[in-house]
């Protein structure tokens, strides 16, 4: 646990996992807090940090191709925010959403009620009203969409539940 205002909780290369304690006012129980372990224990799985790392090369290696070919800034620059939002962010959306899979099977696989990632969801996307705008500019999928996808996979992930040897449920409160 890290100590900070911002309630976040991140994956380092190697597969580490770190969570703030400013995240635990979103988590009432281990089941929620399973939730966003399991996520980033899914980024870890996927490799997404490599593969962003790949997309900032190809980036630069484009911008730099600009750079080359023409003296201008500004197209460099046009090239980076278009890139940004056009490549960049979308991709990063598609991480998430198979960040929230992994993680919402593996911690339906550990024996914790799935219907506790949606509890989660709801309260850390609180107020996301203009979602649409708001995850056009953001890495991270906003919550009315995020949560309809959690909702379509409940089905598989409470089979993965039933079939778990030990059920936790919602676990101990926190």
């Amino acid at each position: 646990m890290f100590i900070n205002s911002q309630a976040n909780a991140f994956c380092l290369p190697g597969g580490k996992v770190g969570v703030t304690n400013s995240l635990f006012k979103f988590t009432a129980n281990d089941a929620e807090l399973a939730t966003v372990i399991g996520h980033e224990i899914g980024h870890a799985i996927a490799r997404h940090g490599g593969e962003r790392m790949t997309q900032g090369m190809v980036q630069q290696a484009g911008a730099q191709a600009i750079a080359y070919s023409t003296k201008e800034a500004v197209y460099v620059t046009a090239f980076g925010l278009l890139s940004n939002v056009g490549a960049i962010l979308p991709y990063s959306r598609v991480h998430e959403y198979e960040a929230d899979y992994i993680g919402l099977m593996l911690m339906a696989k550990a024996g914790y009620y799935p219907r506790a990632a949606i509890s989660f969801w709801k309260k850390f996307g609180k107020g996301d009203n203009d979602w649409q705008i708001r995850e056009l500019l953001s890495t991270h999928p906003m919550s009315k969409k995020r949560l309809e996808e959690m909702e379509a996979l409940q089905q598989k992930a409470r089979e993965y539940y039933d079939q778990a040897p030990q059920k936790h449920g919602f676990g101990e409160q926190l």
